[in-house]
């Protein structure tokens, strides 16, 4: 059945972010070539700020084309399952990211940062859901310890249980048996964690590094879904930046 009104817009309105998003993406490129081929010409004591220049401007340029990435793919399965039924439950948006990261599962959570309490929380999954909430029980595991110490972290196979022991053990049972977790930041605070939940006993080589790009492109879609009278808590603790 073809997509109704209602869905039409909100594909379209997918379709215009992913497309200004890779028109920034473009844009953050030509200029990461422009800083890089200026480091080269200029004297030596500025080839250094040039050269960070440009590293800034190519990472600028990745998590813009992760933004585009999510828009496009989460308006593809909003047009996949109304072809298929008429008024299904639109799909979770975490259940994109998790894709888009090669994982089974993902949670993405802002916190207060005065009372230390979710002010946002989004899951790919019920398995998801389960592991973020095991924490609160738990008193500890990725999320936790990441809002701690602000620090990019990745446990897997026997190292769930030795880091976390009342967290690890648990949360094997829910079939969990790698988390990989990174920081949802902005330059003047950490506002929350991305997890990444995997089946497997072992990480993907390149799950961390895809994970805080995709944080990046992740964290402004968070706050614009966040209620507007949590975002002053939100912006109350310095950012670890990694």
């Amino acid at each position: 059945m073809p997509a109704s009104g209602q869905h039409r817009v909100e594909i379209a309105e997918l379709r215009r972010r992913a497309a200004d998003e890779r028109r920034r993406a473009d844009r953050a490129a030509a200029l990461a070539e422009a800083y890089a081929a200026r480091s080269a010409e200029v004297p030596e004591r500025l080839r250094l700020v040039f050269a960070r220049a440009a590293e800034l401007h190519y990472r600028m340029q990745a998590r813009q084309l992760a933004a585009a990435r999510l828009h496009e793919t989460y308006a593809a399965r909003i047009e996949q399952q109304q072809a298929v039924q008429p008024w299904p439950a639109p799909p979770r948006f975490m259940a994109v990211v998790a894709e888009t990261l090669g994982v089974p599962g993902a949670a993405a959570a802002l916190y207060d940062q005065r009372s230390h309490t979710p002010v946002l929380v989004s899951t790919s999954d019920a398995t998801a859901q389960a592991a973020y909430d095991l924490e609160s029980m738990a008193g500890e595991g990725p999320a936790t310890h990441l809002m701690a110490e602000g620090r990019p972290l990745r446990a897997a196979g026997a190292e769930l249980a030795a880091r976390w022991p009342r967290y690890g053990p648990a949360a094997v049972k829910l079939g969990i048996r790698a988390v990989t977790a990174v920081p949802l930041q902005v330059p003047a605070a950490r506002l929350g964690v991305l997890c990444c939940y995997d089946a497997r006993p072992t990480a993907k080589d390149d799950i961390m590094a895809a994970a805080v790009t995709l944080a990046g492109a992740l964290t402004p879609m968070l706050l614009r879904a966040a209620p507007a009278a949590s975002l002053d808590a939100l912006i109350a603790q310095p950012a670890m930046v990694p």
